[in-house]
């Protein structure tokens, strides 16, 4: 059984409010693995804020690292839960339904390795895929 993060002491902890949206924001996001649009969460998590202020939410626990940005080409940023600072992964879409998988593995670590070693510092990499999935691939 996976244990419930105390997201409450989490915001303490960053300095920020604990507020009705950013505790809805973080415990739906804990349970859905994204990652989403902005509209995609806003239409799915409940809450009494107008979209100014989910935004802001949303900005704002990006800035602490608590979720983070991701950028899959498509114009917009979508947001998951940052699990922890050394989980790493990358996704897969398909082209036909933009349904997003995640790849919970990373093959450009020892890349970051041998770049290290050339003296760089704070290496950071996106890598995403795209192909048809199986219930597309179906109708093809």
């Amino acid at each position: 059984m996976k244990v419930k993060t105390d997201w409450k002491n989490k915001l303490k902890e960053f300095g920020l409010s604990v507020t009705s949206a950013r505790l809805s924001i973080l415990q739906w996001l804990e349970k859905h693995h994204g990652p989403f649009s902005v509209e995609e969460l806003f239409e799915k998590i409940p809450g009494t804020y107008d979209k100014a202020t989910f935004y802001r939410n949303l900005n704002s626990l990006a800035e602490i690292n608590i979720i983070k940005e991701v950028q899959l080409g498509e114009g917009f940023t979508r947001y998951e839960l940052n699990h922890h600072e050394d989980h790493h992964h990358h996704h897969i879409i398909c082209r036909i339904c933009k349904k997003i998988e995640s790849l919970e593995m990373c093959f450009i670590e020892e890349f970051s390795k041998t770049i290290k070693k050339l003296g760089f510092i704070d290496i950071s990499h996106q890598l995403e895929f795209t192909g048809t999935c199986q219930k597309c691939s179906k109708g093809i």
